[in-house]
């Protein structure tokens, strides 16, 4: 009897025990049988090649037209295609035949109906008069279509109009900028063509800045050894958790994730006290290796293996630019992102902060040392501004405003070196980038708090059906978060199943190498 037989059968089993819940049950158990077969499959095979449709897909199509321009925002995925109305017969058409040309399946709205984009069609919609139609492309897959508007500006006197107000330009006075949008050939970006950057986006640089250290480095765990189990003792104490220092490979496909998902990024700092890894090509001109003697200002308290320590000093690293993303190793992005995803146009931090309050309590031993460094910070919060801060910042890339952290060290210059003295995490530390930072920044008008959806995956939740979701999201294009966190903590080193599960999802998801990867031998893979 097959595997999928014998588990339905189960199933089935288990439900005739609750018989008032029989079809509710039946549903969700069902729905939990069908998720764990999907991540058997998911993990244990390459992931097939995506015919989702893309955005830079539709502008490849129409790469070889003339007399179109459009604009994308990344925000919210929107992409218009346009032309003028002096162009509309010769420009529409060609518009339609160049989609179908390249493989996809072309449909139009039409009364609330979305209807093949016949021929027929397209003459009605040519002689209507319309200026704006909404276009659906797929390669024969509803579900993963992607959404494109087709507007018609007027350009009967000047300035030319467009038929919908949009962020970049409702309106084109210039004439150089009308003839160098519609010259072609392929679709010029209308915001590339007004200004040298997006007007909703700030133009200094933005750094990406990681914090990595791998257990099995030999170098790293002969220090762990000496300062933390010289006898050989078992270590069971949350700050010195082997979870907490495990690697596998998630800085790869984190870098993967940034390079692919935030091309704008200017440089990435890695910051460590180990070996960089065989796969780094430290040649390369996009990242740079920083070890913690560099940035630490007494290298005394060095060796150190405190997260909230390393973390004090980001703000030092030589070179850094004003603006920076601060990611642990197991955080990823999951879809094209703007910088305005981070920042305000004038520089300001949008903090992702959980929309829960969190930290209460006084400092006790025993309980979880982020939630101790976070009550320290909440401490001085009010002690500074005379307010409770209750929200830690989410698990997602935290955007950090150098300046902004040196006064928060300049305000509190004892609380950053007791930090930093602490070789493991204390009860006296303070969390700089995931409490005490963000809730500074926002009280001192540094930053704002803005939403962000994201997924935080852990060994102790349903990280199976987690990520088969991602994988789903992934081909459909839809549902994609922003970011997502596959969390160690609680001893996850020892889930054997739960580290065999990331590490095939990792290079399942994230499948494109890296500019700053070396070329793998036969010996490598991933």
């Amino acid at each position: 009897m097959s595997y999928g037989r014998t588990m339905l059968r189960a199933v089935k089993r288990r439900v005739k025990r609750t018989p008032l819940a029989r079809p509710v049950a039946f549903a969700r158990a069902l729905k939990r049988f069908i998720a764990a077969r999907d991540v058997e499959a998911a993990v244990s095979e390459p992931a097939a090649p995506s015919e989702s449709v893309s955005a830079a897909a539709v502008f490849e199509a129409l790469s070889g037209l003339h007399g179109l321009f459009g604009f994308e925002r990344t925000s919210d995925e929107t992409v218009a295609i346009c032309t003028l109305e002096s162009l509309r017969y010769e420009a529409v058409p060609d518009f339609f035949e160049a989609l179908e040309a390249s493989g996809f399946a072309v449909r139009m709205r039409i009364k609330d109906k979305a209807i093949p984009a016949t021929k027929a069609e397209i003459f009605k919609f040519l002689l209507s008069g319309q200026t704006r139609i909404k276009v659906y492309l797929d390669h024969g897959n509803y579900s993963q279509s992607w959404t494109v508007w087709l507007e018609v500006w007027d350009d009967s006197e000047v300035p030319v109009r467009a038929p919908r107000v949009n962020p970049f330009a409702s309106r084109l006075w210039s004439q150089e900028h009308i003839s160098a949008l519609t010259a072609g050939p392929g679709v010029a970006r209308l915001e590339s063509v007004i200004e040298d950057h997006s007007p909703y986006e700030m133009a200094g640089p933005i750094d990406a800045v990681y914090t990595w250290v791998n257990f099995d480095d030999p170098g790293w765990r002969k220090l762990y050894r000496e300062w933390v189990d010289p006898d050989g003792a078992d270590v069971v104490d949350d700050a010195k958790s082997g979870a907490r220092f495990i690697s596998r490979d998630e800085l790869k496909y984190s870098i993967r994730s940034v390079c692919t998902h935030l091309p704008w990024i200017n440089h990435i700092y890695v910051v460590s006290n180990c070996e960089p890894p065989e796969w780094l090509d430290l040649e390369h001109p996009l990242v740079t290796w920083v070890d913690h003697d560099q940035i630490f200002p007494d290298t005394a308290d060095l060796p150190t293996f405190n997260s909230h320590a390393i973390e004090s000093c980001l703000h030092r690293i030589e070179g850094l630019s004003e603006h920076f993303l601060y990611f642990n190793d197991d955080f990823f992005i999951a879809r094209d992102a703007a910088k305005s995803d981070f920042y305000e146009v004038n520089g300001l931090a949008r903090l992702h902060l959980e929309p829960y309050g969190n930290v209460h309590g006084p400092v006790t031993e025993g309980d979880p040392d982020y939630l101790n460094a976070a009550r320290n910070g909440q401490r001085i919060i009010a002690e500074l501004f005379g307010h409770t801060a209750l929200s830690l910042h989410t698990h997602t890339p935290v955007p950090m405003v150098k300046s902004s952290v040196a006064a928060l060290e300049s305000a509190r210059p004892e609380d950053f070196r007791r930090t930093r003295r602490a070789r493991f995490r204390s009860l006296t530390d303070i969390s700089v980038t995931s409490f005490l930072y963000p809730q500074f920044a926002f009280f001192n008008r540094d930053a704002i708090a803005a939403e962000c959806e994201f997924r935080l995956i852990q060994s102790s939740s349903d990280y199976r059906a987690a990520l088969v979701r991602l994988l789903r999201d992934q081909a459909s294009r839809r549902k994609l978060p922003l970011a997502f966190c596959l969390n160690d903590g609680n001893d996850s080193h020892e889930n054997e199943d739960w580290s065999r599960v990331v590490a095939a999802f990792m290079p399942a998801f994230f499948a494109e190498p890296s500019p700053v990867e070396r070329a793998p031998t036969e010996s490598s893979s991933g």
